[in-house]
């Protein structure tokens, strides 16, 4: 039924393994593509700190810059919610869009600092996926989404209390 042979002919196999690899190669050429863009980009010039710190001076200014800017401690507490949604396409618009407002809120002269954080910070979400995976064998998937949803909903709730773009 329909245009594929039956499941477990060796035609079924080869048509659906190069749907698979064509999708797969596709994604992967879209996405080199998207690196070398985004490597052209430049920053514009402007003033620069100073300052110089080492990373462990930067990691112990942290909590003072969080209760200073508590907008910018909700941002990141929104942008560690939101990164569990992760649903494809979704996840490149949510970058571009938190990123956008980063660049709002911080000072010019602290960017750096509040980008390097916020990356900091997300690289805590690549192991939202170990966590899923314990998760699911602990509550099944059913739990899983289900705290999935209720993060995502109080992320959402969270940007009720964040400080409005000027854009």
């Amino acid at each position: 039924m329909g245009f594929l042979p039956e499941k477990g002919n060796a035609r079924f196999n080869f048509i659906v393994g190069t749907l698979n690899g064509g999708i797969f190669a596709f994604g992967a050429g879209m996405m080199s593509l998207g690196i070398g863009c985004f490597c052209l980009v430049r920053e514009p010039e402007g003033e620069m700190s100073t300052t110089h710190r080492n990373a462990i001076q930067v990691i112990r200014g942290i909590p003072q810059l969080l209760r200073r800017d508590r907008n910018f401690g909700r941002f990141l507490l929104v942008q560690m919610l939101a990164s569990g949604i992760g649903i494809g396409g979704t996840t490149t618009g949510i970058f571009i869009g938190f990123k956008s407002y980063l660049l709002d809120i911080a000072p010019a002269e602290r960017r750096p600092t509040y980008i390097g954080i916020t990356n900091t910070v997300l690289g805590i979400g690549s192991l939202y996926p170990i966590f899923g995976g314990i998760l699911a064998d602990l509550v099944h998937l059913q739990g899983v989404f289900a705290l999935s949803a209720t993060t995502v909903l109080a992320g959402f709730w969270l940007c009720f209390y964040m400080k409005a773009s000027s854009y």
